[in-house]
């Protein structure tokens, strides 16, 4: 009887540990598509901080999206509390062109096409490989609160 405790605990143990540290501190995944490209590439291995954070712009986030009913991997475009607008193929963040994305490089506007003033524990995502990525121009995406964001890229 001992030595069945004893094995049930070498297996439990491990196990329990491995499901704490990763529902609430670090979380391995597995990048599918390519809506990332060049920064993350199709099946590669990446490691998520689930750690509570503030989230800035340029960081790149998994979070869940409810209009795809899936996690996602993007990068953060805008924050609380800014303007963003997508006008002549540029992205603009309080009336600045973003550094993140090339001026003249983003083809389809989408929800970002008319100027969007963010609120409190609001973003805007986008995908690096833009002709790829389903991000918040879209309206199954659209904006993201930071309930929906599970983690940091690290």
């Amino acid at each position: 009887m001992k030595k069945k405790l004893k094995v049930f605990l070498i297996i439990l143990v491990p196990c329990l540990c491995a499901w704490l540290i990763s529902t609430y501190l670090f979380q391995c995944m597995l990048i599918q598509g390519r809506s990332m490209e060049p920064a993350y590439h199709h099946l590669q291995f990446v490691v998520v901080d689930k750690r509570p954070t503030t989230y800035k712009q340029g960081d790149v986030v998994l979070l869940y999206s409810a209009g795809l009913d899936a996690t996602i991997v993007k990068r953060i475009a805008a924050g609380p509390g800014e303007r963003v607008i997508i006008k002549d193929q540029t992205l603009y963040v309080n009336d600045v062109p973003s550094e993140l994305y090339p001026a003249g490089s983003i083809a389809y506007g989408g929800l970002l096409s008319e100027e969007v003033r963010l609120g409190a524990e609001e973003y805007i995502v986008l995908g690096d490989n833009l002709a790829e990525s389903k991000d918040s121009r879209y309206e199954e995406v659209g904006i993201i609160h930071t309930q929906d964001i599970i983690g940091k890229l690290m």
